[in-house]
C-alpha cells in the first residue's frame, strides 16, 4: 500500500502494529513518469509486554492435585502461575514457570481451600496477573473398620456383631457403614447405616458365617475391615418321614428303610433309633413300644415278628447334640408264617413190602397247609442225604411199597403253605414183618460145564426175615428140589453140545420166593474125530498139505498142524487155525518133512493123526547174467559168469544162437564159461543166450535146468574202402584187366570198411548218425569209382 507521497527523502510510518515485519520500498516519479521500485527493504517494529490474560481454569480435582489450563495468545512467550497456600502463611508462590498451558500441582493438603493466579510474559516484560481465582481440594475414601466381633452370646438363629470406626474418615464425617454377611448355607445380607453394631437374625444352627464392613463418606465407600467368622451352635435334628417297607413282609421279619430329615440341625446325622410298637387301639408313640435298631445305617430288618400281627413302626435321628422328634408311624402287617411241625404222624406196616403213614393238619401259622412232604430214611441218622422223598401232596395219609422186609424204616413229615415250608416232626420207626426170600440174582451164579453135567452154585440171597430151607432149580421146564439150605446143585444127563434155559428159586418159612432171571448154560461138545491127513503138492521151495474136516453140528473146531524133520524129533506146530489145508513155504530143497495133524475143540484135542512124510526136491540152477560177446573179424567170442556149485554136482551151460530174428538153436553144450562162434556175416544181427543146468554125479539121469539168460546181441560191421588200396588199384589198372582189377578192389575196400566199423561205437547216437552219413558218402563214391573203372 502507498503509505507516502512528497519531495522529501525520509518519512516516519505510524500506527503501525508492535512486533510486527514490514516490508518498504520507492518510487521515484516525474513528469515522464515512475521508475522502477527500488529493492525491498524489511523493518519489524518494537514489542510490548503482554495485557492481563484470562484467569486459569481447573479441570480435575483431587485430594491431593489439582490441575489447571490456560489459553496461549500470540503475545504470549511463557506463563507464571502462583498458588496461596493458607496453611504455609506465605501468600502467593510461583508454583509453575513455562511455555505449556496446563499444569498440575499436587501434595497438596486434602480439604484445603487454595488461591491461584496467572501471569503472561515475553520479551517485553510481564502482564499483570489475572483474577484470583478459589478452589477447594476433595475428600478421600475413608479407612477401613476394626475387624468385627461378637456382642454378647451366639444362638442358633440370630447373633450381634460389632465393630469401631476407621482410625482415617477420608477428611469427612463417616455418613454410614455397609455390612456384608455370608452364610455356608447359601444366607447372605446385605445392611448399611450409621449404627456400629448389628442383630443379625434368621441364620440357621451349626452354620458358619462371614462378616465385614465397610465405612462410607460423601466421596464414597471405602475398603472393607477384616472378615470375621461366627459358627452358629447346632440343634437336635427335625423328624424324618415314617420308614417305608423294602419289599413284601415276612411271617417273622420285615426289611425298612428311611431317609435323613430334612433338617439336620446344622450338623451331621449320627445314629438313628427305629422304634416297634404292637399295634392296638389307644397306643402312645412316645411311651409304648420297644426299640429295635439303633446305629448309622438307614435300613433295617426287623425280625422276631408273629406271623399276620399288625405293626407299627416310628423313626428318629440323632446328631451330637441330642435325638430329634419321632417320626409319623408306619403300620406294617406281616404274612403268613410257616405251619407248625406235624405231631401226629402214625405209622403202621400193611405187609412185609408197604408201610401206611397218616397224619392231622398241623397249625398253619395264618395261611391253610397246601402240601405235605415225607421222607424216609433206613438209619435214624439226621443227615440231609440219608433220606429220601416218598410222598409229596395235600393228603393226610400214604402208602409206601417196595420196602425191605423185615426192616427197620424211619420217617419224617413236614408241612407247608403259602409262606413256606415249615420245621420237621421228630423221627417216627416202624418195622416191616419177613417175607419170602429175595430172587437169586443170576449174576452171583457160578457153573461147571461137561458134556453131560453142569454143576451150579450160587450166592444165597436175602432171607427176607426167615431163613432159607432149601432151593428149587428149573432145567428145561423140569425142577430139581434142594431140600437143605445149600447154595449148590448138579445136573446130570445132559446133551452134549446143547444150550439149558436155568432158574433158581429160593423157600423159607414164608413161602417160596421169586425165580432169578434165566441163565443160559451150554454144554461142552465131544472130542473131535482123528482128521485124515495127505500131502498135496510139493516143490523145492513149498509144500502144500491137506487133510479132512471134522465138524459137526456147527461146533468151531481148530486145527494144529505139526511139522519135524525125524520121526524121532519133537514135533513143532507150524499152523493153527480153522482151514483144512496149509502151505508151508521156504522149506529146503531135497529134505525130507513129516506132518500131523490133530483137532481141537472145547472138549478137548483129538488124538495125533498118522504121520505123512515128503521129500522136497532139488532145485534149479539160478539164472546167469547176459552174456557177454566180443566180436572179431569173422568171428565173435560169447562169454557168461560161472556160477557156484555143490559138492557132488556139476554145473553145465547150454549155448543157443538166433540169426537175424530166427528160432534160437543150440551152438554149445558143456561146462566152460566162453564160446567162440565163427564164420559170421557182416551187417547181420546175432543173438545170444544161456541156459545153465545143474548135473548130480551120483544120478547120471538126474540135471535140473535153469532158466534163460537175458538176450546179447552181436552185429558185425561191413568193409571199409582204403585210400592206399584204391590208389594201388588205380596204378595197377592200366596193366590187369579190368575184370581182376575189379575183383581185388572191392575186396580190398570191404576189408578196410569191416576195420573201420570195428573202431566205432554205435551205442552213441551222434557217432551213429555220423557213421550213418559216411556210409552213404562211401557207397556214393563207390558207386562212382565203379562208374569210371567200367568205362
Amino acid at each position: 500500500m502507498e503509505c507516502y507521497s512528497g519531495l522529501d527523502k525520509q518519512a516516519k510510518l505510524t500506527r503501525l502494529q508492535p512486533e510486527t515485519t514490514y516490508r518498504v520500498r520507492v518510487f521515484a516519479e516525474n513528469d515522464i513518469g515512475r521508475s522502477l521500485p527500488s529493492p525491498v527493504v524489511s523493518v519489524c517494529t518494537a514489542g510490548v509486554p503482554p495485557v492481563q490474560p484470562e484467569p486459569p481454569s481447573v479441570i480435575e480435582v483431587s485430594a491431593h492435585h489439582i490441575v489447571f489450563e490456560w489459553q496461549k495468545r500470540a503475545c504470549d512467550d511463557s506463563f507464571v502461575l502462583q498458588l496461596e497456600d493458607p496453611s504455609s502463611g506465605h501468600g502467593f508462590l510461583s508454583v509453575y514457570t513455562g511455555h505449556d498451558t496446563f499444569c498440575s500441582c499436587k501434595d497438596l493438603t486434602r480439604v484445603t481451600d487454595y488461591k491461584v493466579r496467572l501471569a503472561a510474559e515475553n520479551t517485553e516484560g510481564l502482564s499483570p496477573f489475572s483474577a484470583v481465582v478459589s478452589i477447594t481440594t476433595r475428600a478421600e475414601l475413608p479407612g477401613c473398620p476394626s475387624k468385627p466381633y461378637v456382642k454378647g452370646k451366639v444362638s442358633p438363629h440370630s447373633f450381634r456383631a460389632q465393630w469401631d470406626p476407621p482410625a482415617d474418615t477420608g477428611g469427612e464425617i463417616i455418613t454410614e457403614y455397609v455390612v456384608e454377611c455370608t452364610g455356608t448355607d447359601g444366607f447372605r445380607l446385605d445392611y448399611s447405616g450409621p449404627e456400629t453394631n448389628l442383630l443379625v437374625k434368621d441364620v440357621a444352627p451349626g452354620q458358619t458365617y462371614f462378616f465385614r464392613v465397610h465405612a462410607c463418606n460423601s466421596m464414597g465407600m471405602g475398603s472393607p475391615s477384616e472378615v470375621c467368622m461366627i459358627h452358629t451352635p447346632p440343634v437336635a435334628p427335625g423328624a424324618p418321614l415314617p420308614p417305608v417297607l423294602s419289599g413284601k413282609p415276612k411271617a417273622t421279619g420285615a426289611a425298612l428303610r428311611w431317609d435323613p430329615p430334612l433338617f439336620t440341625g446344622g450338623e451331621g446325622i449320627a445314629n438313628y433309633e427305629l422304634k416297634k410298637i404292637m399295634f392296638y387301639d389307644g397306643y402312645s408313640p412316645e411311651n409304648d413300644g420297644v426299640v429295635v435298631y439303633y446305629g448309622p445305617a438307614k435300613e433295617n430288618y426287623v425280625e422276631g415278628l408273629s406271623a399276620g400281627k399288625a405293626y407299627l413302626f416310628l423313626v428318629r435321628a440323632y446328631n451330637t447334640v441330642g435325638p430329634g422328634p419321632w417320626s409319623d408311624v408306619m403300620q406294617v402287617e406281616t404274612g403268613a408264617g410257616p405251619p407248625d411241625a406235624p405231631e401226629t404222624l402214625r405209622l403202621q406196616a400193611k405187609n412185609a413190602n408197604s408201610i401206611l403213614a397218616s397224619w392231622k393238619e398241623p397249625w398253619g401259622n395264618g395261611a391253610p397247609v397246601t402240601e405235605y412232604k415225607l421222607e424216609m430214611s433206613e438209619t435214624d441218622e439226621s443227615e440231609e442225604q440219608n433220606f429220601v422223598t416218598v410222598y409229596t401232596g395235600s393228603k393226610l395219609l400214604h402208602e409206601v411199597k417196595n420196602l425191605k422186609s423185615n426192616s427197620e424204616y424211619f420217617f419224617r413229615l413236614t408241612a407247608a403253605n403259602v409262606a413256606g415250608t415249615g420245621p420237621s416232626c421228630p423221627l417216627h420207626s416202624c418195622w416191616t414183618p419177613p417175607a419170602a426170600p429175595m430172587a437169586v440174582d443170576e449174576s452171583s451164579v457160578n457153573f461147571l460145564v461137561s458134556p453131560t453135567a453142569i454143576t451150579l452154585s450160587w450166592e444165597a440171597p436175602d432171607d427176607s426175615g426167615s431163613a432159607i430151607i432149601g432151593y428149587k432149580v428149573e432145567c428145561d421146564q423140569q425142577v430139581s428140589v434142594v431140600d437143605q439150605p445149600v447154595s449148590q446143585c448138579l445136573l446130570d444127563g445132559l446133551r452134549p453140545d446143547t444150550v439149558y434155559k436155568i432158574r433158581i428159586q429160593a423157600t423159607n418159612s414164608i413161602g417160596d420166593g421169586n425165580f432169578s432171571g434165566v441163565i443160559k448154560v451150554k454144554t461142552k461138545p465131544v472130542v473131535p474125530d482123528v482128521p485124515k491127513l495127505e500131502v498135496q503138492s510139493v516143490t523145492h521151495g513149498s509144500i502144500k498139505v491137506k487133510w479132512s474136516s471134522v465138524v459137526k453140528s456147527g461146533t468151531e473146531v481148530e486145527y494144529v498142524l505139526e511139522m519135524a524133520f525125524n520121526k524121532k524129533d519133537v514135533f513143532q506146530t507150524v499152523y493153527r487155525g480153522n482151514q483144512t489145508s496149509h502151505k508151508l513155504n521156504k522149506v529146503r530143497e531135497d529134505t525130507l518133512y513129516f506132518f500131523r495133524v490133530r483137532a481141537v475143540n472145547e472138549a478137548g484135542d483129538s488124538p495125533q493123526s498118522d504121520v505123512v512124510d515128503c521129500r522136497t526136491p532139488k532145485s534149479p540152477p539160478p539164472a546167469v547174467k547176459a552174456p557177454k560177446v566180443v566180436p572179431g573179424d569173422d568171428f565173435c567170442l560169447v562169454q557168461w559168469p560161472k556160477l557156484l556149485q555143490c559138492e557132488g554136482e556139476d554145473i553145465s551151460y547150454v549155448l543157443q544162437c538166433s540169426k537175424s530174428g530166427a528160432v534160437f538153436l543150440d551152438i554149445y553144450k558143456g561146462a566152460e564159461c566162453q564160446f567162440k562162434y565163427s564164420k559170421l556175416e557182416p551187417g547181420i544181427s546175432y543173438q545170444f543166450r544161456v541156459k545153465p543146468v545143474r548135473v548130480v554125479l551120483c544120478d547120471a539121469r538126474s540135471s535140473i535146468p535153469g532158466s534163460w539168460s537175458p538176450v546179447a546181441a552181436c552185429t558185425l560191421p561191413l568193409p571199409s574202402l582204403s585210400s592206399s588200396n584204391l590208389v594201388a588199384g588205380t596204378s595197377a589198372h592200366d596193366q590187369r584187366s579190368p575184370d581182376g582189377a575189379k575183383d581185388r578192389t572191392t575186396a580190398s575196400t570191404r576189408k578196410t570198411f569191416r576195420q573201420w566199423l570195428g573202431t566205432i561205437d554205435f551205442a552213441d547216437e551222434r557217432v551213429a548218425l555220423v557213421a550213418a552219413g559216411t556210409f552213404v558218402l562211401i557207397c556214393v563214391l563207390l558207386i562212382s569209382s565203379y562208374v569210371l573203372l567200367s568205362n
